[in-house]
Order: structure tokens, then sequence, then C-alpha cells
């Protein structure tokens, strides 16, 4: 009953202060989610088709450089399921405590000219929990719930966590991106500045079905 009680004021007296961070956060996701939208649009100047879009998981790989591959998701193996999501059965193997300590830097490259071509090369987009907490996708709530991870999800404690048959299906905020082939490149790293682990996701973006227009 005392732990009970202790938990509840800990609640109490930090809820405001989470509601101000969430603020925060989401006003600076949506800056970075626009500012990336128009470093895609930028870049990709030789093609003129966007709008409204499918997001299709075509492959998963490990990155080229993984730094310590302490955190990561082994295996690559997915299969499709309908036309905008795969199906993805692996292990997550986290080796310590994943708290806010852990760090999330992706790298976004689309294709074109016959090869790839970054558009960003990696920007923080903030503590791992903080995106678990607010901002996760969908995917990563499933993925998580699949592991007997409970909510919020975070902190996850360290451990071999099995995923099975789990959908990726991706929804972004953004409202439209040019049609292309991506390849975003999920980098970790821990507060020290180490990269601790990588995974590869190749998708493409493509009309949405039910748009006309």
């Amino acid at each position: 009953m005392a732990s009970k009680r202790r938990n509840m004021f800990h609640k109490n007296k930090t809820q405001e202060t989470t509601e101000n961070g969430r603020c925060g956060a989401r006003m600076e996701i949506k800056f970075q989610a626009a500012v990336l939208t128009g470093m895609i649009i930028s870049e990709i100047a030789t093609i003129p088709k966007m709008g409204p879009y499918d997001i299709i998981v075509k492959q998963m790989a490990d990155c080229n450089e993984k730094g310590t591959d302490e955190f990561k998701l082994v295996g690559n193996k997915i299969r499709r399921h309908n036309r905008t999501a795969a199906i993805y059965s692996g292990t997550l193997v986290i080796p310590r405590e994943v708290n806010n300590n852990y760090k999330l830097s992706p790298v976004v490259a689309f294709f074109g000219n016959g090869g790839w071509k970054s558009v960003t090369h990696g920007f923080d987009v903030g503590g791992v929990c903080m995106l678990l907490t607010n901002f996760a996708p969908a995917i990563l709530k499933t993925a998580l719930a699949r592991t007997g991870v409970p909510p919020p999800y975070c902190p996850i404690p360290p451990g071999n966590y099995t995923i099975s048959n789990m959908s990726m299906q991706v929804e972004l905020k953004m409202p439209a991106i040019p049609y292309n082939a991506y390849r975003v490149d999920f980098q970790f790293f821990y507060k020290d500045g180490k990269k601790v682990g990588c995974k590869r996701i190749f998708v493409d973006s493509v009309p949405k079905k039910d748009h006309h227009g």
C-alpha cells in the first residue's frame, strides 16, 4: 500500500512537467518532420509527383555500420501481408535498460540516378522512451506489447524479446511526400555518443490507393 501511495505521489508530482514536455516535444517533432519533407522535395528535383501516399515496406537489412551492435533486431525476414503491410518475426536484443539515455538518429536516403543519395546524415529525434510514449507508431507499440512489455512501454528491462508475426504497416505524420524508393537507417546511440545499434529498412512511397485526383 505504501508503495502504491509513493507511485501515486510521484505521478501527481511529475504530471505537469510531463505534459509541458510533451507539448514541446510535439512541436519539435512536427518542425523536424516539416524540415525533412522540405529536404526530400528539394533533393528529389527530378521526381515531380507527390501527394497522399501509402508506405510499402519492401525489405529489412543490417546497416553497413552498426557500432557496438549491442542493441539490435536479430532477423531480417519479412513477408507480404497485404498491399501496404508486411509481417516481421525476429528477436529484439536489449543488453541494458532502455530509457531516454538511448537516442534515435535516422538517416534517410532516396533512390535516383542509379544509386542511393542521402537526404539526411542523421538528426537527433529524441530519447527512445519519449518517442515510444508520445509519438510511437502503432507498429512499435504492437511489437512491444507482443513481447510482454507493459504500457507505457518504457523503460524496457534488459533481455531478449521474441517478436512473432508483427504487422509492419507504416503511417507517417506527413500529408505528402514525393513518390519514390527510400532507405532509412535507424541508428541508436547511447548518451555518451557511442553508436550501439542500427537497422536498415527499404520502403516505397506510392500514391494512396483511395486517393483520386
